[in-house]
């Protein structure tokens, strides 16, 4: 992990990772958004298009501090 960077975990919570948003119909996406807000308090559940997307955002996140860094600039 970078340095300066730190996660604090509280009250984590269970993660499903299931299948792919694009072969979803359209009333499968929203029979599945209803599944996740019924048990976003216990577990959140995604699909794997979600997860890259996570993982990209964070990826960006990470390069940005660590060009901040790189060129003297506070974080």
């Amino acid at each position: 992990m970078p340095e300066g960077f730190d996660i604090k975990i509280a009250n984590p919570n269970g993660l499903i990772i299931m299948g792919r948003e694009n072969n979803l119909s359209l009333d499968q996406k929203s029979d599945f958004d209803v599944v996740k807000r019924k048990y976003k308090n216990i577990v959140d559940i995604i699909t794997y298009d979600n997860l890259l997307e996570r993982l990209h955002f964070t990826m960006e996140q990470i390069q940005k501090m660590q060009s901040a860094e790189r060129n003297g600039v506070s974080v």
